[in-house]
């Protein structure tokens, strides 16, 4: 089974590097981003339209969506509702995107999905190169068939980058669209203000669907408003009201609780059910705790609010001896940014690195002369090899201290498998193997 799915991921990363060079010459004569819906559509309709037939809750935001997408996954499946759930990315296998029942997708219909995807891509290929989808549209519509495949009625979809043009809002008007807030993320591809960033979220806002959001400031709040007017609609805005038990930690779960919970009464669902959702959702490396003595934290975080977050949420767990980094991020990120926060609480920092099919991350070297300069009297290891990293830096912790693994979920999935092999979480189809 193992080696089935293997392959069958391979096949799908293949795409990946594999760019027509009709494509490429029709991407230099437009800078029109409603492309990517029209391929993203031409590819589901080839495949005879399999996002037809749900029953959808839409999902985007700059950070928290993740987290809300899951509770809401979890309230519907406490109501046994026929639910799956799409979420990107992956920290360590490409399974956890696609779940249905509280369970990953078996790999088995995996292979079957990405099969039946990949004989209509090569199609595309020979017939319309200029239209040949990305890895992330693929995905997507491995995704659906799957979901198809074993008869789920309901799917809550987190959104890609933005909402607007993202693949997944080729999906008909949702009963529930949802924005958890909108920050300074993806500023290259959504804009340089916070009102284009929140123009392309409020994008997923369609005729007919309620409209639920966590957004507090006014100049964010008036452009969904907008949006919303012209639909006849008005968005609810939410905010904390209770706390709920949620066994991920962090203030700022409370903000994504309260949203699940407002879905969840949208749809009548009972209260026992609501509470029942939020406390069994769980993301992995979202402030994960992966052992003690000494203490290690793994947590994706990969920009400005998700890391200012992290150190929020660091304070539960003093206290400690001496406070260890291990960090590496994505290529295209603001090291100054993701690193600033984190500054002043560490005592030791490994930085390293990471390589996929596509990106890397930046070089270990950059990361450490921006902190030296930020605490010349902090030690800082570059080690490239992230496993060779994190022994070292176990190996330097004492029982007292703390390791922080983050800057980038890729990282996080990466180093995740020394505690929690792949092989087992596909085997068990959970991400959180008994």
């Amino acid at each position: 089974m193992f080696y089935e799915y293997k392959k069958s991921v391979e096949l799908l990363e293949s795409t990946i590097t594999q760019i027509p060079k009709a494509y490429k010459e029709y991407m230099n004569t437009t800078r029109d981003q409603g492309f990517f819906i029209q391929r993203t559509q031409h590819l589901f309709h080839e495949l005879g339209n399999p996002e037809k037939g749900f029953n959808y809750i839409h999902v985007t935001g700059t950070s928290g969506k993740g987290s809300t997408t899951t509770m809401i996954y979890e309230i519907l499946h406490a109501a046994h509702y026929a639910i799956g759930i799409y979420i990107s990315p992956f920290v360590t296998t490409s399974l956890e995107r696609i779940q249905a029942q509280g369970k990953l997708i078996h790999p088995h219909i995996f292979g079957e999905a990405v099969q039946e995807v990949m004989a209509v891509v090569e199609r595309i290929r020979h017939n319309r190169p200029e239209f040949f989808p990305s890895y992330s549209e693929i995905f997507f519509a491995v995704a659906m068939i799957a979901l198809q495949k074993i008869k789920c009625e309901w799917v809550v979809v987190e959104a890609g980058c933005g909402g607007r043009f993202d693949m997944s809002n080729i999906i008909p008007s949702p009963i529930a669209a949802i924005i958890t807030n909108i920050s300074y993320d993806h500023t290259a591809i959504l804009g340089n203000t916070l009102e284009k960033i929140a123009w392309h979220k409020a994008g997923i806002i369609k005729k007919g669907s309620a409209i639920f959001s966590s957004e507090t400031k006014p100049a964010v709040q008036a452009v969904l408003n907008k949006e919303a007017k012209q639909f006849n609609q008005k968005v609810q805005y939410i905010q904390p009201s209770r706390e709920y038990e949620t066994q991920m930690p962090g203030k700022h779960q409370q903000w994504n609780a309260a949203l699940a919970a407002a879905v969840g009464h949208y749809l009548s669902i009972d209260e026992s059910n609501v509470e029942k959702g939020i406390a069994e959702a769980r993301l992995p490396a979202r402030i994960e705790l992966m052992q003690t003595a000494p203490r290690v934290i793994l947590d994706g975080a990969h920009s400005t609010a998700k890391i200012e977050a992290l150190v929020h949420s660091l304070e539960q767990f003093r206290p400690w001896q001496k406070l260890h980094l291990l960090f590496a991020a994505k290529e295209t990120k603001e090291l100054y940014d993701l690193l600033a926060p984190l500054a002043p609480l560490i005592d030791a920092a490994y930085m390293t690195s990471f390589t996929l099919p596509g990106f890397k991350s930046q070089a270990p070297e950059e990361a450490a002369i921006l902190l030296k300069q930020m605490r010349s009297n902090v030690p800082v290891i570059c080690e490239n090899d992230a496993h060779t990293a994190l022994r070292k830096c176990l190996l330097q912790a004492a029982p007292d201290d703390m390791i922080i693994i983050t800057g980038s979920l890729y990282l996080a999935g990466k180093l995740r498998i020394h505690w929690i092999p792949e092989q087992t979480i596909i085997e068990q189809q959970a991400t959180f193997p008994q």
